[in-house]
């Protein structure tokens, strides 16, 4: 026979501490509830014959586990936490296969307000659970894990922000910062996924800003797409198991994704083969040569015999001024350049105050050109002529969708026949 302390993986009852006015030699004073513990497992386990599984260890060689009771139809860790009289542990709840059923079970405890749970506040930033769900079309990827949707049924409404739930892409740098490592190949592995296809939205959680923002509450929520002949993906699947993304490790009391196990699950073993951001990340330097930039005249000038002679270029629309004015990454080149249509005009859009000042108004129907552009042809793959370069820097040309590997639409004439742009003098010459 062997003595073995075993503890539930995730389970963590009340327990004792040291009575402070105990003097030299204080006592040990159960905490609220740790009797109520105490006695429920008692009753439950002692001297009986139980089966345990042991599903991990910790630095001090504790083990942790599950165990079955024959004569008990339920496990006593779910029991435990359903009836309020422990709490998760987050660290050691990855060790148990149960770990879906073991949050369920406190949440419904915290949700009644049993046990430890009798005097629980959420906090003023907590996050509030939604059952929301929607179907729309994706017209941007901001980051690798927050989208821009358009709502199909909605009729006029605008686009709406969706965050991917429990999941964290990293970041493109701010004024002047570096991006993260693997920024922009979680937002390009998602871009060619989802960009104008139709997704379906499942709302999972909705978080407020801080106090002191004027940002309207973060949307989380878990996002999939159609497949032929298969069931819908989650899209926060592939860049889990590609490395691309970090799962967020949540409060007890916080909402999560739906799939959030199979989250954890998907990141360990990526972290484990030492995929994506959990490998090394030397492979994710990428150097862009800027012809955007206001000091880049001259360098734009200098490669407008190369565009030229290029004949046609494949890019993405990376970001647009206008409807007819775009920034273009050429990733061949591996260069950022503004390409403005050469055929037609779109009126110029409204522009937000910098600095708080007032915005400045548009011209007529510019922003309608620019938000018909933006659901359009906003990050999609195109393939672009040069012409000529105009004072500001701006390459003159014409560029085309590309579908299937192939050119399809002209944008000059997609914008002239949506009556949102107007004929460039130049295209009577051709």
């Amino acid at each position: 026979y062997r003595i073995l302390t075993f503890m539930f993986a995730g389970v963590q009852c009340p327990g004792w501490k040291k009575d402070e006015a105990g003097g030299e030699k204080p006592a040990l004073v159960p905490l609220p509830f740790a009797l109520n513990a105490r006695f429920y497992t008692e009753r439950r386990l002692l001297n009986r014959d139980v089966q345990i599984s042991i599903e991990g260890a910790d630095k001090s060689n504790l083990v942790f586990g599950s165990l079955t009771d024959a004569a008990a139809p339920t496990y006593i860790g779910e029991d435990l936490l359903r009836s309020g009289l422990a709490k998760t542990v987050g660290w050691s709840i990855e060790f148990s296969d149960r770990a879906p059923q073991l949050r369920l079970a406190e949440k419904a405890a915290r949700d009644g307000r049993l046990g430890v749970w009798a005097n629980y506040v959420a906090p003023a930033n907590a996050s509030v659970s939604s059952t929301e769900s929607f179907t729309g079309k994706v017209i941007e990827i901001v980051t690798g894990d927050i989208l821009s949707i358009l709502p199909i049924a909605a009729g006029s409404a605008p686009p709406r922000r969706i965050c991917l739930a429990s999941v964290r892409a990293p970041r493109f740098g701010r004024g002047g910062a570096g991006d993260e490592p693997g920024a922009y190949d979680a937002r390009e592995n998602l871009r060619r996924k989802v960009i104008g296809r139709k997704v379906k939205v499942q709302v999972n959680y909705v978080r407020p800003p801080p106090a002191d923002s004027k940002l309207p509450p973060a949307v989380h929520a878990t996002v999939t797409r159609e497949l032929v002949g298969k069931d819908d993906e989650d899209i926060a699947i592939g860049l889990i198991s590609g490395g691309l993304v970090h799962v967020v490790r949540h409060r007890n009391d916080e909402e999560r994704a739906e799939n959030y196990e199979e989250y954890l699950e998907l990141e360990k073993a990526a972290v484990e083969a030492k995929k994506g951001i959990h490998g090394n990340l030397e492979k994710f330097a990428r150097r862009v040569n800027d012809l955007t930039a206001y000091d880049s005249k001259k360098r734009a000038k200098d490669m407008l015999d190369f565009f030229t002679r290029s004949g046609s270029i494949r890019g993405i629309i990376e970001h647009m001024s206008n409807g007819s004015r775009f920034k273009i990454f050429l990733p061949k080149e591996s260069a950022l350049i503004q390409l403005a249509l050469k055929g037609a005009r779109a009126p110029g859009s409204s522009r937000q105050g910098i600095a708080g000042s007032a915005p400045q108004p548009g011209e007529p129907f510019g922003d309608e050109a620019l938000a018909f552009a933006r659901e359009n042809f906003l990050q999609r793959e195109v393939e672009i002529t040069v012409s000529s370069i105009d004072r500001a820097g701006a390459y003159l040309g014409n560029a085309y969708l590309v579908e299937g590997g192939k050119r399809s639409v002209d944008i000059s004439k997609s914008l002239l026949e949506a009556g949102l742009a107007t004929m460039h003098g130049s295209l009577r010459r051709f």
